[in-house]
């Protein structure tokens, strides 16, 4: 064997150093080229259903089987998921003209199984999606939540609730006054009253006892 001297060690690194970079760049290429295709999907299957699937829900005709056949979290997947939330906050279509294709497609089932998520983002989007969605059958589920670790989740949780205005979530709403009064950290006062307000008069019966708090 030879023995290594400065020079050899010197191109040893130089090779080894220009092997990652050029490993670096490949990797990043790759992503690029990965996103450009996702965004190439979306905006493709956003101009397939845009327009057909909100038709055809709203007028209760049969949904063509291959939306049922959408891989979750798919560029379609997200298309269509974007495609009905929009068309239910503009009020283009009935919450519950979308509720039994969500169901059956697997959209709800994902929400509430991401409620229990170690990873607070996907615990907060899903509240979010169920709340926008008006799911009232997640009510219970949104409760539970309502104690989260993260203030975000928990401030997300309040909103949806509010949004799906489901009876059984007004008592565990009121009792978190007290605590959002004591400790602005907690979770903000303003958002919990304005889920509250939306309950109006069903409220009041709530509301009264504390008055004396």
């Amino acid at each position: 064997m030879y023995p290594f001297n400065t020079e050899h060690l010197v191109i040893i690194s130089i090779t080894s150093v220009t092997a990652l970079v050029v490993i670096f760049l490949m990797a990043v290429t790759l992503r690029r080229v990965k996103k450009t295709r996702y965004y190439r999907r979306l905006d493709l299957a956003r101009r397939k259903y845009e327009i057909t699937l909100p038709h055809i829900l709203v007028n209760g005709l049969p949904v063509p089987d291959e939306c049922y056949r959408i891989r979750r979290f798919s560029p379609e997947w997200h298309a269509i998921e974007e495609i009905l939330l929009s068309a239910v906050e503009n009020k283009l279509i009935p919450v519950d003209s979308v509720a039994g294709y969500l169901y059956q497609s697997g959209y709800i089932d994902t929400y509430i199984k991401n409620l229990g998520s170690g990873n607070k983002f996907r615990r907060a989007f899903a509240a979010e999606k169920l709340g926008r969605f008006r799911i009232s059958n997640a009510s219970s589920d949104l409760i539970k939540i309502l104690n989260d670790p993260s203030r975000e989740v928990r401030t997300v949780a309040v909103r949806a609730i509010g949004a799906i205005n489901a009876p059984d979530a007004l008592k565990p709403l009121i009792e978190l006054l007290v605590p959002a009064v004591q400790d602005p950290e907690f979770l903000p006062l303003r958002v919990l009253k304005t889920a509250i307000k939306k309950y109006k008069g069903p409220a009041i019966p709530y509301l009264s006892p504390l008055l004396y708090h």
